[in-house]
């Protein structure tokens, strides 16, 4: 065969077989049901709730939807202010002294620490001391039914579990064309692939926008302050000592995505730059499980590489019409399987059908391609040490 051939074939059948054994994975996975007060002592929960400069619309939402929480345990809530300048502190003072189904506190930080991590260990010497679990919620992120609940006895069905994460769902899909995209990603073949992963304990990157950690756990690995992207940094340090982590699909909260292409691509600049930074943390520990890493890293660039070849594609289109032709379809078929075998073992709770997957097959290679450009320069940014910020806030 050709070069041309080569470069056509070879990714495609490389995602055929990751998504017949991501299509396996959903198969053997056992649904998560959320146990009884009788056969589970409920943890005591305390939910901290970081902001920096959010509008009160979307914090009184956020909180909203917390108050509307039911739990059977303890359950406190602790706003974090990172120094906002936009005068909230008045409007949450306003809001606190209404009656409230929970137990609110907020502190407020004297200056704008730069990163998310940096307030939550802030708020650590805050956290009630009898807390078994810390859930975070983003200050743009509103939770589903049961939510809390669901997330915690998810964390807690297991107790070698050191944090667990929620199914995030965009809460403005029609905001503009991007939000579209990344709805798309996001109840796509990313959810499909953590409830996967969590067959095997082992789900590498957590949504940090709504997640649960042991009390313990932070105790024993410290807290998140010291990287830009400290969800995923934490939870490779977690795996990395030998802790598991889970995928709670019921868990359901909604999020605002970036409305623009800058900002989602600063966004995704600064994922780029964790995954780099998370696997220099945990190549840093010597615990002996690096080697566990780096098929993530191997399949993460590879996808660069096979979103990258998409102009080969279309020019594959047009002097090897047939096997390019008949490559796309073997990746759809492939694709499709899968997700419909997750929404199958998922129950799909959003409703979706053939239309969602065939529409989740194009925007998300329109949007791997778009994201080439931020994933490269979050990874030169590792490598050459620019200066960390919170780029989504800055």
């Amino acid at each position: 065969m050709d070069l041309l051939s080569w470069l056509l074939i070879v990714p495609v059948w490389y995602a055929c077989m990751v998504f017949l054994l991501l299509s396996l994975g959903l198969i053997v996975r056992r649904r998560r049901s959320a146990p009884s007060t009788t056969s589970l002592s409920w943890p005591n929960v305390t939910v901290m709730v970081p902001h920096f400069n959010e509008s009160a619309e979307a914090l009184f939402r956020t909180l909203a939807s917390i108050d509307s929480q039911r739990y059977p345990g303890k359950f406190t809530v602790l706003l974090i202010d990172d120094g906002s300048t936009n005068g909230i502190q008045q409007s949450i003072a306003a809001w606190l002294e209404a009656p409230h189904p929970h137990a609110y506190r907020s502190i407020s930080l004297p200056t704008n620490s730069g990163r998310k991590g940096r307030a939550l260990d802030a708020g650590l010497a805050h956290v009630d001391r009898n807390a078994d679990v810390i859930v975070v919620i983003d200050s743009d992120t509103s939770l589903g039914d049961h939510a809390v609940k669901r997330l915690v006895a998810g964390l807690w069905s297991d107790e070698r579990y050191a944090v667990a994460c929620g199914y995030i769902v965009p809460s403005n899909p029609r905001a503009s064309f991007c939000t579209r995209l990344q709805y798309y990603e996001y109840t796509g073949l990313l959810s499909a692939v953590k409830v996967a992963q969590d067959v095997t304990g082992y789900v590498p990157v957590m949504a940090g926008a709504f997640v649960a950690h042991r009390v313990s756990a932070v105790r024993h690995l410290g807290g998140w302050g010291r990287w830009l992207v400290e969800d995923m940094c934490w939870t490779w340090k977690a795996l990395a000592h030998g802790y598991k982590t889970a995928y709670v699909p019921e868990a359901m909260a909604f999020t605002e995505c970036p409305g623009t292409l800058p900002g989602l691509y600063r966004q995704r600049r600064r994922w780029a730059r964790g995954r780099m930074e998370a696997f220099d943390e945990i190549s840093k520990l010597c615990t002996g499980r690096d080697a566990f890493f780096i098929p993530f890293l191997v399949n993460y660039a590879f996808c660069q590489f096979a979103f990258a070849l998409l102009p080969v594609y279309v020019f594959g289109l047009v002097v090897q019409t047939w096997l390019t032709a008949s490559l796309v379809l073997l990746f759809a078929l492939f694709y499709g399987l899968a997700m419909a075998t997750y929404l199958w073992r998922t129950g799909n709770p959003l409703g979706h059908g053939a239309r969602h997957i065939a529409l989740s097959i194009v925007c998300s290679r329109v949007l791997g391609v778009c994201l080439l450009w931020p994933n490269a320069r979050g990874v030169y940014d590792q490598i050459f040490g620019n200066r960390l910020l919170w780029l989504t806030r800055h």
